[in-house]
């Protein structure tokens, strides 16, 4: 079993051969390994945590208005923050 197959089975919601097309305003790309969409900032956390921990190449997007994806796909997980909760904080700031 490979790592993104160890993703899988820990995060069964990814899709798999997804067209990124998609997921970008401009509706090019092509083909990603995996998308999985976070719901929650608890799930983006995980998935995010996970992925580097075990190596797999993710990309974290939002709404896809800003992002072109080449023709080529990726190899890889794209990450879709489907959350409203995420607040970024300066380091040392409450």
């Amino acid at each position: 079993m490979d790592k993104f197959d160890e993703l899988k089975n820990k995060f069964p919601e990814i899709k798999v051969n997804v067209s990124l097309k998609n997921y970008c305003n401009y509706k090019i790309g092509g083909v990603a390994k995996g998308v999985y969409e976070a719901n929650s900032a608890e799930d983006l956390v995980e998935i995010v945590r996970f992925s580097k921990r075990e190596g797999i190449s993710f990309y974290l997007i939002g709404k896809g208005t800003n992002v072109l994806f080449l023709d080529e796909g990726f190899d890889g997980l794209i990450i879709v923050n489907k959350t409203n909760e995420i607040v970024i904080m300066e380091k040392g700031v409450k």
